[in-house]
């Protein structure tokens, strides 16, 4: 196939060509791995953002300021409080969004990683490490969809 035929080739101007589907970012992600579900989406109805969390314990559904966002220089990473609480301490899940481009009728394969992360507070604190974290490695699709 020469470039002319190709689905992915762009005119002189730099546009797409005719036929070509033009690449979005994706903003809707559905990824699994080691006994976690996780939804994300970057928007929603509402406008606002959307992260739904599945383990063996428990199913959370997260939307708006119940959503951390921070930039950082390999991408974004969002976090939610799956428990807040000085009985217990706090478990947090982190997702880095993976940045995935991708046509408005296809979905594309997507790789990154989770974190579970667990605080422990106790009275008086404790000597060492207070917070323990685990990595998990996530796989599924990324996809636009029009809300």
């Amino acid at each position: 196939m020469d470039s002319a035929e190709s689905p992915m080739s762009k005119t002189a101007a730099g546009e797409p060509s005719q036929g070509q589907q033009r690449l979005l970012p994706a903003n809707f992600y559905d990824l699994s791995g080691e006994d976690i579900d996780v939804s994300y989406s970057t928007t929603g109805i509402a406008g606002q953002p959307s992260l739904t969390y599945i383990d063996e314990e428990e199913t959370r559904t997260f939307s708006g300021d119940q959503i951390e966002h921070v930039q950082t220089p390999f991408g974004e990473v969002v976090t939610v409080y799956l428990r807040r609480g000085r009985e217990g301490g706090s478990k947090l899940f982190s997702l880095l969004v993976p940045q995935v481009n991708v046509t408005s009728q296809e979905s594309a394969r997507a790789r990154s990683h989770g974190i579970v992360s667990h605080q422990q507070i106790l009275v008086p604190i404790p000597y060492g490490q207070e917070v323990r974290n685990k990595v998990i490695r996530l796989t599924g699709t990324a996809s636009v969809r029009m809300f």
